[in-house]
This record gives C-alpha cells, structure tokens and sequence, in this order.
C-alpha cells in the first residue's frame, strides 16, 4: 500500500471510532503526526509512517504567527551589556 493509502485507512478508522475530531483538535496544539497506528476493538487496524526525510508543513492555527510579521526585537527588547566600575577600570 501507498502511504496516501495507509493514511486514508487510518482516517476512515478513526472517522468509525469517534477519535477523527479528537486526533484534529491534538494535531492543532502539538503538531502533525509522522506515524500514527489505531487497533479497534473488532481486530481491524491501520498504521502509516512518513518517512523521517519528508518535513511536514506546519499547520496554520489562529495562534501561530509567521515570522516576517514579527519585527525583529519585538518581543524582546535589546540586550544592554552593563559592566560594574570595577570591570571597566580592568579591561582600560
């Protein structure tokens, strides 16, 4: 089987156990999952794996913010080096 294949196996299962809605809002906080597995209760099961050279693209959630829209020294204000009057009369 084709990984899209597994994968849709995997969705239909979790679809039929009532996990699908659950599994969207976990993928929403931690990420998108690079293997998942699911084993009913009747015996049926379903796995994938994506392989560990594919990046998954992150998913767009109303928290998350893309980097260029954040200025650069926005969220933290500059560092300011302070030296003691001992440490400026050694280093002369």
């Amino acid at each position: 089987m084709s990984l899209a294949e597994d994968r849709e196996n995997f969705f239909e299962l979790a679809k039929e156990s009532g996990m699908a809605e659950d599994l969207s809002k976990f993928a929403k906080v931690f990420g998108r999952f690079q293997a998942a597995s699911i084993e009913l209760k009747d015996g049926r099961s379903a796995a994938y794996t994506i392989p560990q050279n594919i990046n998954l693209k992150p998913l767009n959630t109303p928290d998350s913010k893309p980097l260029s829209s954040v200025p650069i020294g926005a969220e933290h204000p500059p560092v300011v080096k302070q030296t003691s009057q001992y440490a400026r009369f050694r280093n002369k």
